[in-house]
C-alpha cells in the first residue's frame, strides 16, 4: 500500500465465521499503522452473521493498540448476541473514533430479533459522530440523550420502544416526579459494568446498555420495571430534541419487539405524543424527518386518531421541515389535507 502513491481510501471487510474468525485477524489491522501516508482513510465493515457467536478473546489486544490511521465509516451487521460476545464492537468504535456509524441487525437466528446491548456506551463516544444510523434496532433513553448531545451530528436514525415511554406516562407513580437528576454525571461507568435496578433504588453509575422494556426475542417475553428516573430523562431528551442545532436528517421508528402484554388500545399515550410532537415542532434545524409507527399487528383505532392529530399539529407549527415521510402510509394519507403547512413535502 505504501507503493500506491494515489491511494486515498482502504475499505476493510471482516467476516465473523468459524473458519476465518474476526478474533484471528484483528492483529492484522495493526499493520495499517505502518502506512506512510497518515491521511489515508481506513473504513471498516464487520459482518458478524453467525448463528452461534462465541466469545472472541481480543478485547485486551484492542485496548493495548493505538491505531494511528483515520477512520470515516464504521459499519457493523450482527446477529443474535450470546452474553457479551460483541463487546469488541464498542472497543473498536472507541479506538477508531469514526465520523459515520452504521449498525444493522441481521435478525436471522432461531432466537428471534437481534439487539445490540451496548448503545449507551457507544452513544457516550459522541464527540466525532456526524452520522449515526441504527437500522432496525432500538436504543435506550440514555443513548438518545447522549446522541442528541453530539456536537457534530447531522444525521440520526434509530428505533425507540414507544410502549416503554407511554408506560411512563400511564404510570402515575412517575407522572408527578419532580426529582432533579444530573444526567451528565449519573452515567459515569465503565463499559461492561452492567447495573440492574431493583425497585426505586438508584445506584452510582447508571448504565442502560442492557435496558430493555418490551421483549425483543423468543427467549424474552416480559416487560421489565420502569427505572424511577425515566420520566426526567425523557423530558431532558425532549428538551435536547427541541433545541438541537446540528441535526438536519432525523428518522425515528417505533420498535416494540414482542407484544409482552401491552394494551393495544393505549400503545401511544396522548400526552406522550403531544410532548414528542411539540419538541419536533419547536426544532429549527431538522429539514428531513421520517416517522415510522408501523406494527405488524396494528389495529388500535384510538392510536391512529391520536397520531394523525398530533402529527398534523406539529406540521402546522413547524416552519423548518422540508420533507416528512410517515409510515404506515395507508393510515396517514389524509394528513396532507389536514395540515396548513404548504412548505413541507409530505410522503405517505
Amino acid at each position: 500500500m505504501n507503493s500506491l502513491k494515489s491511494l486515498e481510501t482502504v475499505n476493510v471487510r471482516c467476516s465473523y465465521d468459524n473458519e476465518y474468525s474476526f478474533k484471528n485477524s484483528v492483529w492484522v489491522l495493526t499493520y495499517l499503522n505502518k502506512l506512510n501516508n497518515k491521511d489515508i482513510i481506513i473504513n471498516f465493515e464487520l459482518d458478524l452473521a453467525c448463528f452461534k457467536p462465541y466469545q472472541p478473546k481480543i478485547l485486551e489486544h484492542i485496548e493495548r493498540e493505538e491505531f494511528k490511521f483515520k477512520t470515516n465509516l464504521f459499519e457493523v451487521e450482527y446477529d443474535y448476541e450470546e452474553g457479551t460476545s460483541y463487546g469488541f464492537v464498542y472497543e473498536m468504535i472507541k479506538e477508531l473514533n469514526p465520523k459515520y456509524l452504521k449498525i444493522t441487525p441481521f435478525s436471522s437466528s432461531d432466537a428471534g430479533e437481534s439487539h445490540l446491548r451496548q448503545y449507551h456506551s457507544i452513544s457516550k463516544l459522541n464527540q466525532n459522530y456526524e452520522s449515526v444510523e441504527i437500522l432496525g434496532d432500538f436504543i435506550p433513553l440514555y443513548a438518545l440523550y447522549r446522541f442528541l448531545q453530539s456536537p457534530n451530528l447531522h444525521t440520526l436514525e434509530f428505533d425507540l420502544q414507544f410502549h416503554f415511554i407511554s408506560s411512563i406516562y400511564d404510570n402515575s407513580k412517575f407522572g408527578g416526579d419532580k426529582t432533579e437528576f444530573d444526567f451528565n454525571k449519573m452515567d459515569n461507568f465503565n463499559f461492561r459494568n452492567f447495573i440492574n435496578f431493583q425497585g426505586d433504588t438508584i445506584g452510582d453509575g447508571i448504565n442502560e446498555d442492557d435496558q430493555i422494556y418490551c421483549s425483543f426475542s423468543d427467549q424474552d417475553n416480559s416487560c421489565i420495571e420502569i427505572p424511577p428516573y425515566s420520566m426526567s430523562l425523557w423530558n431532558q431528551c425532549l428538551k435536547l430534541l427541541s433545541t438541537n442545532s446540528t441535526i438536519t436528517n432525523l428518522s425515528i421508528t417505533h420498535n416494540c419487539g414482542g407484544e409482552c402484554g401491552w394494551d393495544k388500545n393505549s400503545l401511544f399515550n396522548e400526552n406522550f405524543l403531544n410532548d414528542f410532537m411539540n419538541s419536533l415542532a419547536n426544532n429549527k434545524t431538522i429539514k428531513n424527518l421520517t416517522l415510522d409507527f408501523t406494527l405488524s399487528y396494528y389495529d388500535a383505532e384510538t392510536d391512529i386518531i391520536n397520531l394523525k392529530k398530533s402529527i398534523t399539529s406539529m406540521l402546522d407549527q413547524n416552519t423548518t421541515l422540508e420533507s416528512i415521510v410517515i409510515f404506515p402510509t395507508s393510515e396517514f394519507k389524509e394528513i396532507s389535507n389536514l395540515t396548513k403547512n404548504t412548505k413541507c413535502k409530505i410522503f405517505t
